[in-house]
């Protein structure tokens, strides 16, 4: 879907970056991701699902006040988001 790459952010040390990747089974793909200031970018593809994401039909961003940027990254702090461990796990179930 066009989204730029972790490995190239990760030489800017203060940089927060995630992004929210939905490949549901059975409609579009949705990526969201925040581009480590206060401008939020959510795209929707036209693909079929299920990994594949197909030609991007909706891209938009919305600039986000400061204040809930903080207030954000606050809550993620607080729940131990960064701490959470990863793990491996088969394919998921529909």
């Amino acid at each position: 879907m066009h989204q730029p790459s972790f490995l190239a952010a990760a030489k800017y040390k203060s940089l927060v970056a995630f992004r929210f990747l939905w490949l549901r089974s059975f409609e579009d793909p949705i990526a969201i991701r925040p581009d480590g200031t206060a401008t939020l970018t959510g795209k929707k593809a036209d693909g079929p699902g299920g990994g594949c994401t197909g030609a991007i039909r909706w891209n938009k961003s919305f600039d986000i006040p400061n204040p809930q940027v903080r207030q954000f990254m606050t809550h993620l702090q607080k729940a131990g988001f960064w701490l959470i461990a990863t793990r491996q796990s088969g394919p998921g179930n529909d």
